[in-house]
């Protein structure tokens, strides 16, 4: 039986500007989701993951986001599990696309990113 983890929304990045001092509360929120979600991936034994779109809230991104985008492809790596991307609207695949910016095919050989 096939096993896939599907997951769109993430919006790594997200400003949350109307939320003041708590802005930078949420976007750890989301980071951690985003970490939960590829736990989720590995102790239920996917076969795949699927991104369905605005991974990130924007293509402009810190770097610690990046970083952490490749950290957790990597860790599905080790683990033989690939992950299929569509960019979202907020993460759109244009001329000032983060997924033309960011070599993250390069960086992650698991990863299939379709445009």
């Amino acid at each position: 039986m096939l096993k896939i983890l599907h997951t769109a929304d993430i919006h790594l990045g997200t400003k949350f500007s109307g939320l003041g001092n708590k802005s930078n509360l949420q976007r750890e929120q989301l980071r951690t989701t985003f970490k939960n979600v590829i736990a989720t991936a590995i102790n239920e034994g996917v076969n795949i993951v699927l991104i369905a779109g605005d991974l990130f809230d924007a293509n402009q991104q810190p770097q610690r986001n990046i970083d952490l985008v490749i950290e957790q492809f990597h860790l599905l790596k080790e683990k033989n599990i690939p992950v299929c991307l569509v960019p979202g609207t907020h993460d759109s695949f244009d001329s000032s696309s983060i997924y033309r910016k960011v070599d993250f095919e390069g960086k992650c050989s698991n990863l299939k990113i379709f445009t």
